[in-house]
């Protein structure tokens, strides 16, 4: 009985590759070798995924990530119809979304992805990748390292506010959470109610900067009180958080019509004046 002697079949494609071997048998008999028919057979070599450790671009708290691993000439090796199991590997506790999955025929890696905390925060994942339309073959795990940046809120003081005419805002801005990163404040401020005959006028946008109290002349050149509304919104780095509104009334300036002047002789009484607006 002769044998192929068994060896380790490799193939750094991400497709499959296939070797067609041919037998042929010779019988050999007073020196004389028959040859007979020979018999074909192949070996069919499926690539497995082989991916490195990945690192996408960090997310804000409240986003997902996603992962989606494709050939690279000279680097990774994904198959056709790659699919991916994970779990979490490190995660802190004030993260939270992050879970491992065993679903089947998962194609990509997404999960979305909560920061508590006014800190930045990191989770890892092992991922094992399966090739999935060249043979099911199972390649080395790989590491996933998110990092979750923070968004921040933000309380105004006070939460609404009454000013005369020619007055000025004073708000001041603050976030309830402490941290490492610098937080910021951006706003946009728009009338919502309109004086009667006149206008409001003295607010102006904020693009994201340290300022951290509104201090804004406003006019009310009308007969009744207007809102101008801010909506201020916190953010850490790139991440907005979440804006609110603060009102502002503008109370226009006291008006009255011109009174007439009077001259009256001494001891006679003054008509009576009426003030009117």
């Amino acid at each position: 009985m002769t044998e192929i002697p068994v060896f380790k079949a490799l193939n750094p494609s991400k497709e499959p590759i296939t070797a067609t071997i041919t037998v042929t048998p010779t019988f050999t008999n007073g020196s004389v070798s028959c040859p007979g028919l020979g018999k074909t057979f192949t070996i069919t070599v499926n690539p497995t995924p082989v991916i490195s450790n990945k690192a996408p671009e960090p997310i804000c708290s409240g986003d997902a990530f996603t992962v989606n691993p494709v050939n690279v000439l000279g680097g990774d090796i994904v198959p056709s119809g790659t699919t991916y199991t994970w779990t979490v590997k490190t995660v802190d506790p004030a993260i939270s979304g992050a879970t491992a999955s065993n679903t089947a025929g998962v194609v990509s890696i997404s999960q979305m992805l909560t920061n508590s905390t006014n800190t930045v925060k990191a989770v890892i994942y092992l991922v094992t990748p399966t090739s999935g339309d060249d043979g099911s073959c199972v390649g080395d795990a790989f590491e996933i390292e998110v990092t979750v940046n923070p968004v921040a809120e933000v309380v105004a003081t006070p939460d609404s506010e009454v000013i005369c005419s020619e007055g000025s805002t004073n708000i001041q801005l603050s976030t309830p959470t402490s941290g490492t990163q610098a937080i910021t404040y951006s706003w946009t401020a728009v009338i919502t109610t309109p004086s009667t005959g006149g206008t409001i006028s003295g607010f102006s946008d904020q693009s994201p900067s340290s300022l951290d109290k509104i201090i804004q002349p406003l006019t009310n050149s009308g007969t009744s009180p207007g809102v101008v509304t801010y909506t201020i919104t916190p953010h850490i780095g790139d991440c907005a958080g979440r804006s609110i509104d603060v009102d502002v009334t503008v109370n226009p300036s006291g008006q009255a019509d011109s009174v007439d002047d009077q001259i009256v002789c001494t001891g006679s009484s003054t008509q009576l004046v009426t003030f009117t607006t």
